[in-house]
């Protein structure tokens, strides 16, 4: 998405219906693959804001292929990929709740 796409009068919801994790999954899949099968890459750290938070947290999961991770406001989360990290994750967050899906710091 351009840097100017919101102020331009685009419709987030229709991209984001087009981007969930059916899509997205695989191209991060295939870029870990990549970093590590190509590049000789042994660790990998992520860094996500908004939507890509969502993402850190699920490649922290055990076997996803990130070790750790920062999300500054990640959107989407679902409690059960919040529930699943398994590595080291940094969160910046406003206020007191982590809201989705009743996830609470």
């Amino acid at each position: 998405m351009p840097d100017d796409a919101v102020e331009k009068g685009c419709d987030f919801a229709p991209w984001l219906g087009r981007h969930g994790p059916d899509v997205t999954d695989s191209i991060i899949s295939a870029t870990i693959k990549a970093l590590r099968e190509e590049f000789g890459v042994e660790k990998i750290g992520a860094v996500g804001y908004c939507f890509g938070g969502r993402y850190v947290m699920r490649f922290l999961a055990k076997g996803k292929g990130i070790d750790a991770g920062f999300a500054a406001h990640p959107s989407l989360v679902q409690a059960n990929e919040f529930e699943e990290i398994d590595g080291p994750l940094s969160l910046a967050i406003a206020g007191e709740r982590f809201i989705s899906e009743g996830v609470e710091l």
